[in-house]
């Protein structure tokens, strides 16, 4: 059985986190005079970004009961189908970013590490009581 109220919980997080840290990095990058399309912001947004992910992710799966990984794919499709959406409100249009498949691939990677470890542990932790 799933744990809707963590998974619920745990969507916002996923989507806002990461989003507010490359905010913040645009209005930082911007004072420095450094354009978003600058190869020093798109590797520091890349590994700020995922380093919260890993972060989230990590922290859901320490309290997932069983099946990690399926409640780790529910939040991924989920936030990403709400961030999506979002995104396309403020647009206007539909929006497809170029580097899609790459932000996906790194996204699905750290998701699957970060729930492998967060729920390891979990089970680790519990094995020493």
């Amino acid at each position: 059985m799933l744990q809707f109220r963590r998974i619920f919980l745990f969507i916002p997080l996923s989507i806002l986190l990461p989003a507010l840290v490359v905010a913040v990095l645009v209005l930082i990058f911007d004072r420095l005079g450094v354009s978003p399309d600058d190869i020093a912001f798109l590797v520091i947004s890349y590994i700020a970004s995922g380093a919260l992910t890993f972060v989230v992710y990590w922290w859901f799966a320490k309290g997932v009961n069983k099946s990690p990984y399926l409640h780790a794919f529910v939040v991924y499709l989920c936030s990403s189908l709400i961030s999506t959406f979002v995104l396309m409100l403020i647009v206007g249009t539909g929006y497809i970013s170029p580097t899609l498949a790459f932000d996906a691939l790194i996204s699905i990677m750290v998701i699957f590490v970060a729930t492998n470890v967060g729920y390891k542990s979990k089970s680790e932790s519990s094995n020493v009581s």
